[in-house]
């Protein structure tokens, strides 16, 4: 996802300074996800439910909007997950005119122990 968002993001700002005014273009990205439903009303599935979303439709669209990646993939994946300079984060975030969602049916997380 990493290499992918930064070359977006270059040809966005190129698109946006060279022919969106005349072209009077708008950029979009259409994501595809399914929502999650905690199976049980505990605690440990709601939070499977959280991480299940951030590796999902999180994953693409928080880095787009806010310019990082979420908060709960970052402190799962730790130094092994990439990071943005400054300068690409102000390049990545904002680099959509819209969102476009697909979704599927959702399904049920919960967490199975360990074995």
């Amino acid at each position: 996802m990493h290499n992918m968002l930064l070359p977006h993001a270059k040809a966005i700002e190129l698109y946006r300074k060279h022919f969106q005014a005349k072209q009077r273009g708008t950029i979009g990205i259409v994501a595809f996800s399914s929502m999650c439903d905690p199976l049980r009303d505990e605690e440990c599935d709601r939070q499977a439910v959280s991480r299940g979303l951030a590796f999902d439709i999180a994953w693409v669209l928080d880095p787009l909007v806010f310019g990082e990646y979420p908060p709960e993939m970052r402190s799962i994946l730790g130094s092994k997950m990439p990071v943005f300079s400054p300068m690409e984060m102000s390049l990545i975030k904002g680099s959509l005119d819209f969102i476009g969602m697909i979704g599927v049916p959702d399904y049920n997380l919960h967490i199975i122990s360990a074995m």
